[in-house]
């Protein structure tokens, strides 16, 4: 909803996959160790299979894909959500106005 509202924070269509999927990612929680034992190289590896090492984060070129597949899934869901939130505003604004009505000066 931000990025449909804000056109501008994304110049195209990859920055927008890319934003999107960074953004889905960042939800999945990620393993991190934050104290090494005595005795630990610092800093710590992050070799695979190493349960104590960090997570790897995904390649750039996975991220634009994961993205334009969610946009391509959830883009009938996306824009029915922004329809009832715009008539939902739509709505809040016209009950405003009349309420407001019988107190504006002729």
């Amino acid at each position: 909803m931000f990025l449909k509202s804000h056109p501008r924070a994304v110049p195209d269509d990859r920055s927008w996959d890319f934003a999107v999927s960074s953004a889905v990612l960042q939800l999945a929680p990620r393993p991190r160790r934050t104290t090494r034992r005595a005795g630990d190289h610092w800093p710590v590896n992050s070799a695979p299979g190493n349960s104590q090492s960090y997570a790897p984060k995904a390649r750039t070129s996975a991220l634009a894909f994961i993205g334009k597949h969610l946009r391509e899934t959830f883009a009938p869901l996306l824009v029915n959500v922004q329809h009832s939130i715009e008539s939902r505003d739509a709505q809040q604004k016209a009950f405003e106005a009349e309420l407001a009505a019988p107190f504006r000066a002729i």
